[in-house]
């Protein structure tokens, strides 16, 4: 059952799917840069950049009508076209390379321990409770 859309048995686009095929693909794109001593400008002003345009399309697809619309766009696609003059501006700076990528088994369980309480915080269902949002399924 629907409460906030008239979007009850419609179609919806997979547009989680897409957020995240979209950063594996920036991913990919970010570490080149980074392995190619690339200026950290570049690196953070291509994130911005290539964040705001998967953004930008992503939300084209998201049923979400209780989003404010200003001049035919989605208050979030103009935040995205922020994120991309953003980026822009940033890959202008001059800056110093990036340091040496070192992995170390230390370094690896912090990022496991970061991922799991993201994931916990995230991602949890709290179904006897009654605050907002507090049920996701």
């Amino acid at each position: 059952m629907t409460r906030l859309s008239g979007l009850d048995g419609v179609p919806i686009h997979a547009t989680q799917l897409y957020s995240i095929l979209c950063n594996l693909v920036l991913g990919l794109l970010l570490m080149r840069l980074w392995i190619a001593d690339c200026p950290l400008s570049l690196v953070c002003g291509t994130y911005a950049i290539g964040n705001g345009i998967a953004r930008f399309v992503e939300e084209a697809y998201r049923g979400e009508p209780q989003t404010p619309i200003l001049s035919g766009l989605r208050l979030y696609q103009w935040l995205a076209v922020g994120t991309v003059l953003v980026g822009a501006t940033l890959t202008c700076f001059n800056s110093p390379p990036p340091p040496t990528l070192k992995f170390s088994p230390h370094d690896l369980g912090l990022a496991a321990a970061f991922a799991g309480l993201a994931a916990a915080a995230t991602g949890m269902d709290s179904p006897e409770s009654n605050r907002p949002l507090a049920r996701l399924t």
